[in-house]
């Protein structure tokens, strides 16, 4: 008993102690613990690519100032400015191509030569696959880093980044303001593509800001307003089309003219487009006599020149059946030479990157006999985009030459081949690039009999 009671003696002394150096109030605590904070979020890269596509401040002026360098007195300067072009990357490639009209000789090849090292294949389909991933799932800013990109495009990319923006245009229902506020961008390319989306889809008072864009010192923003005025039904962008006929970069006018042909329907003036500057006064001459007599009953409401599937499908066919009646009916290489551009796509030469090597690919045909192209038949049966054409065909060349073409604006028509008197038919695929108003035949491929 004296044991116990000396031993509970001890227990009560040693408490004090005890208490102070066990963590009874860690020990005793039953509060679920706070759960750990979550992960930061996964940053969305798609767009990556297009953020390092800008010009800051400095940036156009120094390769503005190595592209004059190209064609400088000794070699080792020129050589130096290449290496220093190619190592700005893809942000040169605009302004690398603005610089190829006029340039010499000398100074030609290299740019071509630098444009050809940075528009890798390889860059462009990763442009293109990031361009379908925004488009399936858009990003959060998706349009101003797109836009802020625009100065730094030309070409295919141009072509895919504004049919992706045509994609992204609203928020909320409404057109993005975004569009409305780049109307006075300092840069042209971010003027046009707004001029086309807010000419088309802006407000009567924001219409009325790209109205005054079709006096713009840039032939291409004046385009662009036109293009957006006309699919919103504005009469304003018919004379700005007729003078982009007679003056101006050529491949504008072509797409004026389509546009123009298609306000105009059976009533366009029978004078074609040409390139030299008495065939264009002359076309231009005789749109102005057009307008003057057509222009208080003009009716817009059937005229579409917008970037729908349905749209485009329509362009396709039919320029894919001016094509073959250019090369196996009427024979008409002049007609042949306007639905077409360069580089175009055969399945026996691969891609004729140049118009001497089309023009000498299809001197060829002309040495057909004419029995044998009277006896051919020839018949369009529907378009799709290039994507979902692939499997059309089973040639692995042409399977590579589709998969790397851009989405936006890029057709295949279905044509079904055939001799007179024959059962048996044959498929071709029509490849089309259709832009602007103007729909071009870009390549042919083989099919398989898929009926």
């Amino acid at each position: 008993m004296r044991r116990w009671s000396l031993a509970c003696v001890l227990l009560l002394a040693a408490t004090p102690l005890f208490a102070q150096e066990f963590p009874w109030d860690r020990w005793l605590d039953t509060r679920v613990p706070e759960p750990p904070p979550p992960p930061e979020p996964r940053r969305d890269d798609r767009l990556d690519l297009f953020r390092q596509l800008r010009l800051r401040e400095g940036d156009e002026q120094r390769i503005k100032a190595l592209i004059a360098q190209l064609d400088a007195g000794t070699y080792k300067e020129r050589q130096k400015a290449t290496t220093a072009l190619l190592a700005e990357g893809p942000k040169a490639l605009a302004l690398l191509n603005q610089a190829l009209p006029g340039a010499t000789l000398e100074k030609r090849t290299r740019l071509e030569n630098c444009i050809k090292a940075i528009d890798t294949p390889g860059w462009r389909a990763d442009v293109i696959q990031r361009l379908d991933d925004v488009r399936r799932k858009p990003p959060d800013h998706a349009c101003p880093a797109l836009m802020r990109c625009l100065p730094c495009l030309s070409g295919d990319a141009l072509d895919e980044v504004i049919d992706t923006l045509w994609q992204l245009r609203e928020t909320d229902g409404k057109l993005d303001r975004l569009f409305a506020e780049a109307l006075d961008d300092a840069a042209p390319q971010r003027r046009a593509v707004a001029a086309l989306l807010v000419g088309w889809y802006g407000s009567d008072k924001e219409r009325e800001s790209v109205r005054r864009l079709l006096e713009d010192p840039d032939p291409t923003v004046r385009f662009r307003a036109a293009h957006g005025l006309l699919a919103g039904r504005d009469k304003h962008a018919v004379p700005a089309l007729i003078a982009a006929l007679g003056k101006g970069e050529y491949t504008l006018a072509d797409q004026a003219e389509g546009m123009l042909q298609q306000v105009a329907g059976d009533n366009a003036p029978k004078v074609a487009l040409g390139e030299s500057a008495a065939e264009r006064a002359k076309c231009h001459a005789a749109w102005l006599a057009w307008w003057n007599q057509h222009k208080d009953r003009l009716d817009l409401s059937g005229v579409d020149v917008g970037f729908g599937l349905q749209t485009q499908q329509k362009r396709a066919e039919k320029v894919a059946t001016e094509f073959l009646n250019a090369i196996f009916k009427t024979q008409d290489f002049k007609m042949l030479e306007k639905t077409t551009a360069v580089p175009f796509y055969v399945p026996d030469k691969g891609l004729l990157d140049t118009r001497q090597a089309f023009d000498a690919y299809f001197d060829q045909l002309k040495q057909l006999p004419k029995e044998m192209t009277t006896m051919l038949k020839f018949k369009a049966d529907g378009a799709l985009p290039v994507d979902k054409a692939v499997d059309l065909t089973s040639r692995p060349r042409d399977r590579e030459y589709l998969q790397g073409l851009p989405r936006g604006g890029r057709l295949a028509v279905k044509v079904a081949m055939s001799v007179e008197q024959q059962p048996t038919q044959d498929w071709i695929l029509i490849i089309v690039r259709v832009t602007g108003g103007r729909a071009y035949v870009i390549g042919v491929c083989e099919a398989r009999n898929y009926r």
